[in-house]
């Protein structure tokens, strides 16, 4: 067992560069400060109790508040688990309760059916296989709970061949360099449809448009190794996003392009890893609408982070996410084809 010494040691050493990959990006401006003084406390060799008090004072925290978090700090060395660092993206009690005591039924509908059908037809199978056992079924919602948490296993490699892009707001409250209120951000995404591996990523206040998605498509190109898997993305039938729609039908590479009035935000992207990437829940029924009118009605809202610390907390989810998610070792761009693709791109997104 270790002693007193080499455990405030460890723990010194976790809170000088934590890990806050569980830890909700509206969170980590909170968790820095509180474990910046808790890193400064525990380099004081033999702290005294103005020690402590002043170190309470700095966190406007009682003295005993601030000693039981060091002791969490000392005896865990998990951001997550200290006051303030947990998120709140649990589902109610009974909620839990209810997928819990139908697990077997739904394992067995899943075994079935696989994560990449629909929810109501998992549901039905669920329903079915609870009148076999003489059980209640749960609520259709609860089963749509229980496939998302099913899709976001990073284990379960069962999408199909190819790579997808999509858009969804996130539940991540960003203030507005203008001063105005703050909004949703905005997550653009290119991922491998068979791991769920997010190959390339940016990040907006604004919604979804021509240019930012050519930006990201070529990225991606740039990053990936040549092929020929087939890329899906979404495009409204809108004047505003003709010349991209034209570009990509010409270019040669294998893309499927989804029609649509309006932008089919998120559903690519829910369908394949769920609607959490990392700790940021997705939001896709925001996705479309402008910045001012966006809702901010998420955790963090009374707390904003600024743009660049926002797209950093996002850089962190899209790790966390994709650590354990094996890496594509084909592309969309056919060899030879990389610099004409690009350069089209370049000039819509410039």
């Amino acid at each position: 067992m270790e002693d007193q010494t080499t455990l405030r040691a460890r723990a010194l050493e976790a809170a000088r560069d934590p890990d806050l990959s569980e830890v909700s990006p509206s969170r980590h401006p909170l968790m820095e400060a509180r474990l910046q003084v808790i890193a400064d406390h525990l380099e004081i060799v033999r702290p005294t109790p103005a020690d402590v008090t002043a170190a309470a004072k700095t966190l406007e925290l009682t003295v005993p508040s601030f000693r039981r978090l060091l002791r969490e700090w000392i005896r865990h060395r998990n951001p997550a688990l200290l006051a303030g660092g947990s998120t709140p993206m649990r589902k109610a009690r009974y909620e839990r309760k209810e997928i819990a005591s139908r697990e077997p039924q739904m394992v067995r509908a899943l075994a079935n059916l696989g994560t990449q059908v629909s929810s109501m037809a998992l549901h039905r199978e669920v329903v079915r296989l609870c009148e076999i056992d003489g059980v209640a079924p749960p609520g259709q919602p609860t089963t749509y709970a229980r496939l998302m948490r099913a899709r976001s296993d990073a284990s379960m490699n069962e999408g199909p061949p190819g790579f997808a892009l999509d858009h969804s707001a996130i539940n991540l409250a960003v203030r507005r360099e203008d001063g105005a209120d703050p909004t949703m951000a905005v997550l653009s995404m290119l991922f491998c449809s068979t791991s769920g591996r997010i190959v390339a990523h940016s990040m907006s206040l604004e919604p979804p448009s021509p240019g930012r998605t050519a930006a990201l498509l070529s990225m991606a190109a740039s990053i990936l190794p040549p092929g020929t898997e087939e890329l899906t993305l979404d495009i409204p039938a809108h004047p505003e996003w003709r010349s991209l729609d034209d570009t990509l039908k010409a270019s040669g590479v294998p893309i499927r392009i989804d029609s649509s009035k309006r932008l089919a935000a998120g559903k690519l992207a829910a369908r394949r890893f769920g609607d959490l990437v990392g700790t940021l829940r997705l939001r896709p029924g925001h996705t479309r609408s402008p910045a001012t009118a966006r809702l901010t009605r998420v955790m963090g809202a009374d707390n904003p982070l600024t743009p660049s610390d926002a797209a950093g907390a996002v850089d962190a989810a899209v790790r966390f996410h994709n650590s354990g998610r094996a890496e594509p070792t084909v592309g969309f761009v056919p060899s030879g084809r990389l610099n004409d693709f690009t350069k089209a791109l370049d000039q819509i997104s410039s």
